[in-house]
């Protein structure tokens, strides 16, 4: 089956070597997928983005309630990577971007990633077209939910100018903070604590993260990722 029109060669290219991951429309396409942020993801080698949403990029901060600054980047990125959790994903689309991502509705065990993103506050309808997922975003704002829990920059705001001053300065006063708690051997962010409730990962801008102390000779560790940490026998800290 041909490609369509609006396919640029070098993705009917990449459809072809992969025609086995095919439904048999050049629109679609299924298989195991690995994210690369809260937005896009790759199926058989072909870069796809989410339609109709934005989400933080990786390295974005947000501030959460109390002003204080959290990775939401990373954390949009854990997101939906947690939601696939390494089922299948089907994706479906009529056109593709300028950088040759098909714009995409993807699903993983018949959830609509993109609504359950928005659904988690962990992206925002992109520039505000409200035609797929209005609703839930409504829902997760309301409910102060992911990024919608304190103030951020939108992500294309952030693509264009980077953060605002006021979330550029906490940001900052983050990484310090985060470097002196590292030490010159501890290359990783993510604490792994051993207390009495067992042992527990906290991730950077997490409620308890700068008054967690690591103390090595107890057991406790650095870890680089999640994954890595929950491999370990770590579960996540609640807040």
């Amino acid at each position: 089956m041909s490609c369509r029109r609006r396919l640029a060669a070098s993705l009917c290219a990449a459809l072809a070597v992969a025609s086995a991951a095919f439904a048999g429309d050049p629109g679609r396409i299924a298989g195991p997928a690995e994210v690369t942020d809260g937005d896009t993801l790759r199926i058989a080698g072909q870069r796809i983005r989410l339609l109709e949403i934005d989400a933080p990029e990786r390295a974005q901060t947000c501030l959460d309630a109390a002003g204080a600054p959290w990775p939401c980047g990373e954390a949009s990125t854990q997101a939906l990577a947690e939601l696939i959790d390494g089922a299948k994903v089907s994706c479906a689309w009529e056109e593709i971007d300028r950088y040759d991502r098909p714009l995409a509705r993807c699903e993983a065990r018949g959830r609509d990633l993109g609504r359950a993103m928005i659904a988690a506050g962990q992206a925002v309808i992109y520039r505000g077209r409200p035609e797929l997922y209005g609703d839930v975003e409504a829902q997760a704002k309301a409910a102060k939910l992911g990024m919608w829990s304190g103030d951020f920059d939108t992500p294309w705001a952030f693509r264009r100018n980077g953060p605002s001053p006021k979330i550029a300065r906490t940001g900052a006063a983050l990484d310090a903070a985060l470097e002196a708690e590292k030490g010159p051997g501890s290359p990783c962010p993510i604490k792994g604590n051993v207390s009495g409730n067992g042992r527990i990962y906290h991730m950077p801008g997490q409620a308890d993260y700068l008054r967690t102390k690591i103390d090595e000779s107890k057991g406790e560790r650095w870890f680089c990722t999640e994954p890595e940490a929950r491999d370990a026998g770590w579960r996540p800290a609640a807040r």
